[in-house]
């Protein structure tokens, strides 16, 4: 549970103030688009250089993006609070987003980082959106040639990203995918690898010559984070856009899409910012995936079995360019 209040003028300057006082900052770099997190949360900040470790780097002095996050019960907790929130009991623990209009009162830390990294990729979204398409899709690549993975949670994009990453496809991204504009080319988007406690039984192809490992308890779910510490490449020329969906007790199933399914299929699952209520880049994006479908071999793929699902891609989809 959570409480909303608005992030008036003199609540921003009294965040802002906060932000230096905060004995941990961590700066992140998404393409050019800075970010910093002010907090006084080590959980915090493990979490994050574990999920973003491939973004780090040195604090901007003037970030793009910033989020001031305070954990109940820790260094400076009680005096940010009041500082902040005057007249209001100190509890629960806070995150403010400083170029958003709300404040976010949390009971918990899970809560925390998951709020604490939706501001942070809604603010990334809002300023990559002129030069990308984002799409919630997996990216990976065999020789130069990318398959994009997409689909909604659960539909199995995880499974079968881990099954081709440990079959040597390179990484781009598990979950987030930029596709730039102008080009069509895939930006490397490698966040660490998320997966829910209903498929830990991906663990073993995941843990196998990872770098760092987490449990976290993320919202109200306890995660396994993997960060592979693999080398992305900066950019991956997409050929195929597959649709994945997990069904189970069914046999895998590859059907063909033509331009238009794989058009409707591709805007259904666009990110954009939530504060964009009109969502001004929609006829930018249809532009960017009409021309993507019209280059790529397009996918409808219905598994049960990761595994036999990971070889079709790897030995029909790219090897064979396009053709299953």
């Amino acid at each position: 549970m959570h409480l909303l209040l608005t992030l008036d003028a003199g609540r921003a300057a009294c965040a802002r103030a906060l932000v230096p006082q905060q004995p941990f900052h961590v700066g992140l770099d998404f393409h050019g688009v800075t970010a910093v997190l002010a907090t006084n949360s080590g959980y915090l900040v493990e979490h994050i250089r574990l999920g973003y470790g491939y973004f780090e780097a040195q604090p901007a002095e003037k970030p793009d993006i910033t989020v001031l996050s305070l954990e109940d019960g820790k260094e400076h907790f009680e005096a940010s609070f009041v500082s902040l929130l005057p007249g209001r009991k100190v509890q629960h623990n806070v995150v403010v987003p400083l170029e958003g209009e709300l404040i976010f009162l949390l009971r918990d830390r899970p809560s925390m980082a998951y709020y604490t990294t939706m501001n942070l990729f809604d603010g990334l979204v809002v300023r990559l959106r002129c030069y990308y398409t984002c799409l919630h899709a997996a990216t990976v690549s065999s020789d130069a040639r990318a398959v994009i993975l997409c689909g909604a949670a659960r539909c199995g994009k995880t499974s079968l990203t881990a099954n081709l990453v440990a079959r040597g496809f390179d990484y781009s991204a598990d979950d987030v995918t930029l596709l730039e504009r102008k080009g069509l080319a895939v930006a490397a988007f490698p966040r660490a690898i998320n997966v829910r406690e209903e498929y830990q039984e991906l663990a073993p192809v995941l843990l196998a010559g990872a770098r760092r490992i987490g449990r976290f308890k993320i919202a109200d779910q306890e995660r396994l984070i993997v960060d592979l510490g693999r080398s992305a490449p900066e950019s991956v020329a997409p050929s195929i856009v597959c649709f994945p969906r997990y069904r189970p007790s069914q046999p895998t199933e590859l059907r063909r899409l033509d331009e238009a399914e794989a058009l409707v299929g591709l805007m259904q699952n666009r990110f954009h910012p939530l504060s964009d209520q009109l969502d001004s880049n929609i006829a930018a994006d249809f532009d960017t995936l009409g021309r993507l479908v019209e280059r790529c071999a397009c996918y409808s793929l219905l598994f049960s079995d990761p595994m036999a699902a990971s070889n079709l891609i790897a030995e029909h989809l790219l090897e064979s360019k396009g053709a299953p």
